[in-house]
């Protein structure tokens, strides 16, 4: 398979989960780590599908054999960070989101990962400063305020009494009341040119 071969085929499975279309998307790159077992992207993306299919546990091992081969990658240890805070290892889950917004500083989806371990974990005061530095760096897009928002009401019995985090919409806009675990995974990608869900 070409290089241009490859990648149309991981966006292709790619757009398969975005539709719903999960374990095709899921043989897809299992046949596309077949061919290239060393392939970070194709062990995301497959990573990414046992997740959804709510194989935990393989969904890591593939999040944790990314790391290993791409440590400066921030999509490996923002896939790591989710699945652990499904299995319950929220300490683990939270070093593993630190080390994505390391990676990427001013990244929409690592610091949201962040947010959610936080959020998770009902770290109050980090999940309110975490989501003030979504809005900062993204004023105005309504992805990152909705998301915020949704991260909000899961930890609101704590962050809304710490006083730190707005109860205000987005400007020229209101809240949108979706569950954070749709923005891990949003159903565009297109939102937010360059990064990798």
């Amino acid at each position: 398979m070409t290089a241009p071969e490859r990648r149309a085929a991981l966006r292709r499975a790619s757009v398969l989960i975005d539709v719903g279309r999960v374990p095709e998307a899921a043989a897809l790159y299992a046949d596309l780590l077949h061919q290239e077992p060393d392939d970070v992207g194709s062990l995301c993306g497959l990573s990414r599908c046992l997740g959804k299919l709510d194989r935990t546990r393989q969904a890591l091992e593939l999040a944790e054999r990314a790391v290993a081969l791409a440590p400066d990658d921030d999509w490996p240890h923002r896939l790591r960070s989710a699945h652990l805070m499904r299995l319950r290892r929220p300490g683990e889950a939270e070093r593993a989101a630190r080390e994505a917004v390391r990676l990427d500083p001013l990244g929409f989806a690592p610091l949201l990962t962040l947010f959610e371990t936080q959020a998770g974990r009902r770290d109050a005061g980090g999940a309110a400063d975490t989501a003030n530095r979504i809005r900062e760096l993204f004023p105005g897009q309504a992805e990152a305020w909705s998301g915020a928002a949704a991260g909000e009401r899961r930890c609101s019995c704590s962050t809304r009494r710490c006083g730190r985090i707005p109860a205000t919409p987005a400007p020229g806009g209101s809240w949108s009341w979706r569950s954070t675990a749709a923005w891990r995974w949003p159903a565009s990608a297109a939102a937010w040119p360059g990064a990798r869900w």
